[in-house]
C-alpha cells in the first residue's frame, strides 16, 4: 500500500553521513550494488522510522547536458511494500519539475517491483540495454 503520509525530508551528504552510513550497513551488499547507490549524488531524499533511515532516494544530474536527472533507490528489506520507494519518486519528479528537468530510472529487467513503480507513477520504458562483461 501506498504510504501518502511518509515524511521525505532532504539529506545533506555532510550532516547526515552517520545516518546514510548507518543505513547502508543496514542493507546488502547485493541490494545497494542492484540499486547501484552511490554517495556521489547531487540530491538526497529519506524517510525515516522509528528514527532510522529505512529509505533513500539519490539523484544526480549533469550540468549542460540533457535535461534529466537518473536516480539510485534503496528500500530496506524489512520495509518493502510500504509505499516508500513511490513515495521518494514521486518526491523527485515534483523537485526535478522546478528544476526544469524530468526523471530518467534504469531499471535490471529482472526487478519486477521497481517496473512496476515506474508503471505506477506513469513512466514508460524507453529502451532496453544489454551490458556485457569479460572475466579476467
Amino acid at each position: 500500500t501506498f504510504n501518502k503520509d511518509a515524511d521525505v525530508f532532504t539529506l545533506n551528504i555532510e550532516s547526515d553521513n552517520e545516518l546514510l552510513d548507518a543505513f547502508l550497513r543496514s542493507n546488502s551488499a547485493e541490494d545497494i550494488e542492484k540499486a547501484d547507490f552511490e554517495l556521489d549524488s547531487h540530491f538526497f531524499y529519506g524517510i525515516l522510522e522509528e528514527g532510522k533511515l529505512v529509505a533513500a532516494l539519490a539523484s544526480y544530474c549533469y550540468e549542460g547536458k540533457e535535461p534529466f536527472e537518473s536516480l539510485s533507490l534503496l528500500v530496506s528489506p524489512k520495509v518493502r511494500e510500504k509505499g516508500y520507494g513511490k513515495r521518494l519518486l514521486s518526491h523527485l519528479v515534483a523537485e526535478a519539475k522546478t528544476r526544469d528537468r524530468k526523471v530518467r530510472y534504469r531499471v535490471n529487467i529482472e526487478n519486477t517491483p521497481s517496473i512496476k513503480l515506474c508503471e505506477s507513477l506513469g513512466f514508460e520504458a524507453y529502451n532496453r540495454l544489454r551490458v556485457f562483461t569479460q572475466d579476467e
